[in-house]
């Protein structure tokens, strides 16, 4: 695994797994962001919903293991992330 800094934007979706099969991170610079699965290389409409993942004080605030090759996680929101993966 190897540690990563990510900036994300409200106004598109950036794929964050990066081809791995785990990703845990903080967000470190807001209170939430969006997250969506899926096994495509396009990314969701600008207006899909996500799932919204909070900023909280202790353990990672998103974690997903075990994931498939072809899975991708993408992340919405005015905020930064870092973890690993």
């Amino acid at each position: 695994m190897t540690n990563f800094e990510q900036t994300l934007s409200a106004a598109s979706w950036t794929e964050v797994l990066a081809g791995g099969s785990v990703i845990a991170f903080d967000l470190v610079a807001g209170s939430s962001i969006y997250v969506y699965m899926t096994e495509s290389d396009t990314p969701p409409d600008v207006n899909a919903n996500g799932n919204e993942v909070l900023s909280y004080p202790s353990g990672w605030d998103y974690v997903a293991e075990g994931l498939p090759t072809g899975q991708r996680i993408w992340a919405k929101g005015e905020n930064i992330i870092r973890g690993i993966r």
